[in-house]
């Protein structure tokens, strides 16, 4: 089973990550209760990328959850505005990049996290969401810049913050570590943790 990494934070949220591995086809062998709602997945999406990022997100959840294959876990839809939602209700916020998918839950606030493989892609679209007040000076600070400010994005999905409403205030970079930044809009100070490793950033709201 390619779990990534599982693990409850101080606050009892969860956090987890999966790595992609299987096809559709073995996830739903590893969790039977899953078969239809696969179906429905392969009647709306033709992208098999797209289907596997749902199915992974759902079989993390039910590693999170403790679940075994025949058990049955809240299924994951979305809002107009594109937000994640649980029909158990509780808060979630989904992350996908090359090769892994990263999950937090709360029972009691809404969450953000966001995770990005490095490379230096971020350079050349660094432009585009540094305020002028936001100096890094290294590939890997413009990195979790971006990830803070997506991880915050989803935070306060309903406002629909720019990337200049968003401000993330001076740090000095670590392998792991906490910043801070600074919704512009409403003036609201958002604490993230965030840790690097030989090849990913993840960024989450605590």
């Amino acid at each position: 089973m390619p779990v990534a990494f599982l693990e409850q934070l101080p606050d009892g949220s969860k956090m987890g990550g999966w790595r992609f591995e299987e096809t559709p086809e073995a996830l739903v062998k590893m969790y039977p209760s899953l078969k239809d709602w696969y179906i429905m997945l392969k009647e709306k999406y033709r992208s098999e990328t797209r289907i596997m990022e749902k199915m992974t997100v759902q079989v993390l959840i039910m590693a999170m959850d403790g679940c075994i294959g025949g058990m049955t876990t809240p299924l994951v839809s979305h809002l107009e505005s594109g937000c994640p939602i649980l029909s158990d209700g509780r808060f979630i916020s989904i992350s996908h990049t090359k090769g892994l998918a990263v999950v937090l839950l709360s029972d009691e606030r809404p969450v953000g996290i966001d995770v990005e493989y490095r490379s230096d892609r971020v350079a050349k679209i660094a432009h585009m969401f540094l305020r002028h007040d936001e100096t890094p000076t290294s590939v890997d600070e413009q990195l979790l810049i971006w990830c803070a400010k997506e991880a915050a994005y989803k935070l306060f999905s309903a406002e629909k913050l720019t990337f200049e409403q968003m401000k993330v205030l001076p740090f000095q970079l670590q392998p792991m570590g906490c910043v801070q930044l600074m919704n512009m809009k409403s003036e609201t100070l958002v604490n993230l943790s965030y840790h690097f490793d030989d090849d990913y950033v993840l960024v989450y709201t605590i």
